[in-house]
């Protein structure tokens, strides 16, 4: 129920101050330029609430959440259990990288297996 009153007053709102989807797209346009991944997610959700078919708010508004994949904390874990280094994980300049031996190959962890992997998939990325 507060679901639902809380979108009822985020669409409410929206029309009471007249701002229309293209306006919520291009502030949450200027967020993502200016790195604020929680405020454009944010803006492009007012849009699809203004618009529901408003194909530019659901797209970027899937990149955002592709964007913010990493900041979660199932992803940081899956991250670490990987053996990416955790420095070096902002986004827009990645610079983490997966353990290596000497040679250059990829070293995972022996205790690693697919289930592990596929739980992750289906449960933090798919849904």
């Amino acid at each position: 129920m507060k679901t639902f009153r809380g979108l009822f007053l985020l669409l409410v709102s929206s029309f009471a101050f007249g701002q229309t989807a293209a306006d919520k797209i291009t502030a949450g346009r200027a967020a993502l330029a200016a790195h604020d991944l929680a405020t454009a997610q944010i803006r492009f959700q007012e849009a699809l609430a203004i618009n529901p078919t408003a194909e530019a708010a659901g797209a970027l508004l899937g990149v955002t959440r592709c964007f913010t994949i990493v900041n979660w904390t199932s992803s940081y874990n899956f991250l670490n259990r990987l053996g990416v280094s955790s420095t070096g994980r902002n986004v827009y300049h990645w610079k983490a990288t997966l353990s290596r031996d000497a040679t250059g190959r990829v070293i995972l962890p022996d205790t690693l297996n697919f289930t592990e992997a596929s739980d992750y998939w289906l449960t933090t990325l798919i849904p």
